[in-house]
């Protein structure tokens, strides 16, 4: 049986001529795919089967600890780590049947007094539901830096000097850095009806100083 590809479950699988027929089967135990072997699979069987394969195998405990809720919303780990924690989003979001499944293995670790895996699924739950606002207020958030951005400019660094904000490692201030220093990095090109503008900021900040 030859490797062939990742199935929807997540795992390694192969495939096996059987009269005349293409048979997978997962490499690590052997058991068949019911995916890839049949006929017909819907987005709805697809996500369901990827959120089951991920609470059967508790991937979602590793997950979690990927999740910090500290001083602002933040999921760590390596890119795979990350995407399979975006894939269970997806599926909780757009599946029905696999938030049901979830609901489902939450009441079965309180009835098996699954306290730790309760705990660690019911974060990723919650990741789930904030996760969307977060996204929505990130972006409102990158709208309103812009604007500011589009009045002071390059000299908005200046500014933040002046007024001691860009030595300050508060969260908020720095989050608030990063972010404008991202957007004239990369984002942010002056229009050139704004030249004057920067031109007035910087000559007034030279003036305070």
């Amino acid at each position: 049986m030859q490797a062939l590809l990742r199935c929807p479950h997540g795992q390694e699988t192969g495939w096996e001529n059987q009269q005349g027929l293409r048979v997978y089967r997962h490499i690590a135990d052997g058991s068949t795919c019911g995916l890839l072997n049949g006929l017909l699979v819907t987005p709805e069987e697809l996500m369901l089967e990827r959120c089951r394969s991920f609470l059967q195998h508790r991937r979602f405990i590793a997950a979690a600890e990927l999740v910090e809720y500290a001083e602002r919303l933040q999921v760590a780990g390596s890119r795979r780590q990350r995407q399979e924690i975006h894939e269970f989003l997806l599926c909780f979001h757009a599946s029905l049947k696999a938030r049901e499944l979830v609901y489902k293995t939450l009441q079965e670790f309180v009835l098996t007094d699954g306290v730790q895996e309760f705990r660690q699924l019911f974060k990723l739950v919650a990741l789930a539901f904030s996760y969307p606002r977060c996204q929505k207020q990130a972006r409102e958030y990158k709208s309103k830096v812009k604007e500011l951005l589009q009045f002071s400019g390059a000299a908005l660094m200046v500014l933040l000097q002046m007024i001691g904000a860009a030595k300050t490692m508060t969260p908020a201030v720095q989050c608030f850095c990063e972010e404008a220093a991202f957007q004239l990095r990369y984002e942010f090109f002056p229009a050139q009806e704004k030249q004057a503008a920067y031109k007035s900021i910087l000559e007034f900040a030279e003036r305070i100083k």
